[in-house]
């Protein structure tokens, strides 16, 4: 196993460690998250069982977020591991980004469409 206060070999800088510290994190969430929004996709399918429902675009942008949430949490899972193998701040930003991108999509089609 790896030095943990090592990246390639170099000692790492204080901030390099915080960061794959914080890599770690968001890779614990991501994957929590990921967990969460696998059995969604399927129970998605119930929303559309009002008569006119499949109509509402509203509605679908929303099952579309639900779909996509698997694939997007595993990019930021991949994208943390990654930054919390590396300790680069612009990987964990980017893993930032797609965890909590899909995260304010997913709460602001659900909020606008049961308003």
């Amino acid at each position: 196993m790896a030095d943990p206060n090592t990246i390639d070999g170099e000692p790492a800088s204080p901030q390099a460690r915080r960061i794959r510290r914080a890599g770690w994190g968001v890779a614990g969430l991501s994957f929590l998250a990921l967990l969460g929004s696998v059995p969604l996709v399927p129970a998605s399918t119930f929303l559309f069982d009002a008569p006119g429902s499949e109509k509402n675009p509203l509605l679908w942008l929303f099952v579309a977020a639900v779909w996509m949430a698997p694939i997007t949490f595993s990019v930021a899972l991949a994208v943390a591991l990654r930054a919390a193998r590396s300790g680069v701040w612009s990987t964990l930003r980017t893993a930032i980004f797609w965890l909590a991108g899909t995260v304010v999509a997913l709460a602001a089609t659900g909020a606008v469409l049961y308003q």
